[in-house]
């Protein structure tokens, strides 16, 4: 606002200023106030701090933004609603940042019915701001239903998280489990898509 209206302010302060050799009424002790003329050496002076302050760059401090909401209408039906900003809205940067909005639908039968959970996903990006507005469409996958207790990657995960309550052996355990999670996968024993009836998968309880 200052850069803006650099102009207007000094035509102020030359209208409150009184001539050089003149008493000023707002100032005590006879002190001399000296005229400032727009386009002098001073206001120029000021210009250019005005200026230099008004083009010294931010600090953003923002941060990026994901937030997740479930709803489950049915034990057999969930939603998922996925928000991702990389700046908040009150940002100098956000108009050129990315923004999406995700919704997904999980439908998850009985195991004794079907043995694969049906997902139905959309994605909406950047709606507010000026990057590529794009709307993705409704792409429709399954995923393999397992019982956490009986499927060789949960399980692996789970004996790998109480091992490192115990031991704390992060370099050792994780690089282990990660090798054996590459083999369960290589031998088409698990696979990433494996989901619980909760609708977690391996990345979720890893």
């Amino acid at each position: 606002m200052i850069l803006a209206n650099t102009e207007q302010i000094l035509a102020a302060i030359e209208k409150l200023t009184v001539s050089s050799g003149k008493y000023s009424p707002h100032t005590g002790g006879g002190y001399v106030m000296d005229k400032m003329h727009v386009g002098s050496p001073a206001s120029k002076q000021v210009q250019q701090s005005t200026i230099y302050r008004g083009r010294r760059p931010q600090r953003c401090r923002c941060r990026t933004v994901s937030t997740a909401s479930r709803w489950q209408p049915l034990s057999i039906l969930r939603f998922t609603r996925t928000f991702r900003t990389q700046h908040f809205s009150y940002c100098s940067y956000y108009r050129n940042s990315e923004q999406s909005l995700e919704i997904t639908m999980q439908f998850v039968p009985p195991s004794w019915l079907v043995s694969h959970t049906i997902n139905m996903g959309t994605r909406v990006q950047n709606w507010s701001t000026m990057e590529c507005f794009s709307i993705s469409p409704i792409v429709i996958g399954t995923s393999r239903l397992v019982d956490p207790n009986m499927s060789p990657a949960f399980r692996a995960i789970a004996n790998t998280k109480e091992e490192l309550y115990k031991t704390g052996l992060h370099r050792l355990l994780i690089p282990r489990l990660q090798a054996t999670l590459q083999d369960l996968f290589d031998e088409k024993e698990a696979s990433v898509l494996d989901t619980d009836s909760n609708g977690n998968t391996l990345l979720n309880v890893s």
